[in-house]
């Protein structure tokens, strides 16, 4: 019987490491409903990010969206528990390797992705260089 994939998800998601990135694109396309109604003060807390910045995360967040999109489909087909966390293991690694090989440190792409969340003007930045990429 299949591992259960929900459970493989939520497992990878509770590891943190790059996941939120991908939540940008789901509260930009529900309209900024699922993000939380930042304060006056937290919008002023966000720096500002260059936009060769930005395109950076942009094409680090389509290849992690990638990486997922391949692990959900493989999550189908493990066959027990420690199958299914290996292959997130094995996941995790090559989204690392894709937030470096556009220049940033996994410490800077979930700051970004963070951000991206509190402050709406960012988040159409990033989704508009997102489409684009």
């Amino acid at each position: 019987m299949p591992w259960n994939v929900k459970k493989g998800l939520t497992a990878a998601i509770a590891a943190g490491l790059l996941i939120a990135g991908p939540s940008i694109g789901y509260a930009a396309q529900q309209g900024g409903q699922n993000a939380a109604a930042p304060s006056a003060q937290a919008q002023k807390q966000v720096p500002h990010y260059s936009q060769q910045k930005l395109k950076h995360f942009a094409a680090a967040f389509n290849d992690i969206k990638g990486i997922q999109k391949k692990l959900t489909h493989q999550l189908k087909g493990a066959k027990n528990k420690k199958q299914a966390q290996k292959m997130q293991q094995q996941a995790m690694h090559k989204m690392v390797k894709a937030v470096q090989s556009h220049h940033l440190t996994a410490k800077q792409y979930n700051k970004i992705a963070i951000n991206a969340r509190r402050d709406s003007k960012l988040r159409s930045r990033i989704m508009k260089l997102v489409q684009s990429s």
